[in-house]
């Protein structure tokens, strides 16, 4: 099924509908025409992050535990701050994301993508799967996730693929391949995996972020 607007190609109904309703917002500005302009970008991610927050709304009826509700009830301002957090967290991965993947020469491949992956560079030849922390996945999700990127690297030899981790245990990161299934996937992380996606651009674009955040947080 193809997107009105773009032309992208989905393989549901349900996956179209939620990318038609990004798409048609989507700013036009300059890049697509191949021109960056980076306040155009950061009013574009702006947008973008405060649209997510305000659309996800945390659940505040308290959790209920057998072995644990006493704890709860006496501690009600401490489990909903927890859950809060927990529920900010869930949606960070989406917005890192969006910030990369309209950066520059990126393209978003958002949630239904015949890859599975999140971001794209057809100019620049990368391909990547973005994960906010080092543990985000699990032993078998990792797994999965290297299937993905080892598959794409298969079929496209030429293209770089990348699991990029966000926040690393180190705040450098790390840079490092990983043999899977016989081909080579790059471990990018922390400070070494922002410096290479925005190089001189990385310190407006993470401070603009942070600020937005706790703007409206």
């Amino acid at each position: 099924m193809e997107c009105s607007d773009c032309k992208k190609i989905y393989k549901n109904i349900q996956t179209l509908r939620k990318h038609s309703k990004i798409c048609k917002k989507k700013i036009k500005t300059d890049k697509i025409i191949n021109k960056f302009i980076l306040s155009d970008y950061l009013e574009y991610v702006d947008m973008r992050i405060e649209k997510i927050i305000n659309d996800s709304k945390c659940d505040e009826t308290l959790l209920e535990d057998l072995l644990l509700n006493m704890f709860i009830k006496s501690n009600k301002e401490k489990v909903n701050f927890a859950k809060k957090l927990k529920h900010l967290q869930m949606n960070i991965g989406k917005i890192w994301q969006i910030v990369i993947g309209n950066y520059k020469d990126f393209i978003d491949l958002e949630e239904g993508d015949e890859t599975g992956l999140d971001v794209k560079s057809d100019k620049l030849k990368i391909i990547m799967e973005i994960k906010n922390r080092y543990n985000t996945d699990n032993a078998s999700s990792r797994k999965t996730n290297y299937g993905k990127l080892s598959n794409f690297k298969l079929n496209n030899p030429d293209y770089e693929c990348i699991y990029a981790v966000i926040n690393e245990k180190h705040n450098l990161g790390n840079d490092y391949i990983i043999k899977h299934n016989e081909q080579n996937i790059r471990y990018l992380s922390g400070q070494k995996l922002l410096d290479y996606v925005f190089a001189n651009d990385k310190n407006i674009i993470i401070d603009t972020i942070t600020k937005k955040m706790s703007s409206i947080i």
